[in-house]
């Protein structure tokens, strides 16, 4: 579930898959990432009976609450008979977690969480400060409520639609700048690049700019 999902969305989406007997696989990759309202988990929408009855998967990782990306390990949560068919299907087919990855993760999980609110109260910042320099350009589309990523509209000064595959292989080669194009993330994002916050403030601030200046050539 993105950040930005109010939770009548995700109503909608757990009630139609009630409607539709479906199962609801929800990644919740961001869940601590969250910088404005809360983060709202489909199955914290559920009777016991219909969370037992597993019809929503909740999906964690390490990868972003704790930055732990690399270390290839989460977690999940969902009904007790639905859980024991996924533990059977993964005991035959994948082999087990390293023991030190294991720990790391326990360690994360009970230790301090000071980190993790330090982490998010930092993306916050850049967050902000991209938004910041997307509005002074002119190129400012939305304000992302979660996560560490922005998408930046990259539409010609004349409004035509530029591909952000080809934008984002221009920006590399001639600026050394590199983004994420956002026609892998639908058809909708094609005239967008992603732009990641994992980043110190001076390279999101030269970064945004040459971006937005090499959108207006």
């Amino acid at each position: 579930m993105a950040p930005s999902f109010p939770r009548r969305l995700v109503a909608e989406l757990l009630e139609f898959a009630r409607r539709h007997d479906l199962y609801l696989l929800s990644d919740e990759c961001y869940d601590e990432l969250v910088f404005e309202g809360k983060h709202v988990s489909p199955a914290t929408m559920l009777s016991r009976d219909e969370f037992d009855d597993g019809r929503v998967i909740s999906v964690y990782t390490f990868s972003k609450t704790y930055a732990m990306t690399g270390w290839r390990i989460g977690y999940l949560a969902t009904g007790r008979q639905l859980m024991k068919t996924i533990v059977d299907v993964l005991n035959a087919s994948y082999t087990n977690i390293s023991t030190p990855i294991q720990r790391a993760a326990a360690a994360a999980l009970t230790g301090p969480q000071e980190c993790v609110t330090e982490m998010r109260q930092t993306y916050h910042r850049r967050r902000d400060l991209a938004v910041k320099l997307l509005k002074e350009s002119g190129r400012y589309v939305y304000t992302p409520r979660g996560a560490f990523y922005v998408l930046v509209d990259v539409t010609n000064p004349e409004g035509t639609q530029r591909r952000g595959r080809q934008f984002a292989l221009d920006l590399l080669r001639e600026r050394n700048v590199a983004v994420a194009p956002g026609s892998g993330f639908g058809s909708v994002a094609e005239q967008f690049v992603r732009v990641s916050l994992a980043a110190t403030d001076e390279e999101i601030e030269r970064g945004v700019k040459e971006i937005c200046a090499f959108a207006d050539r």
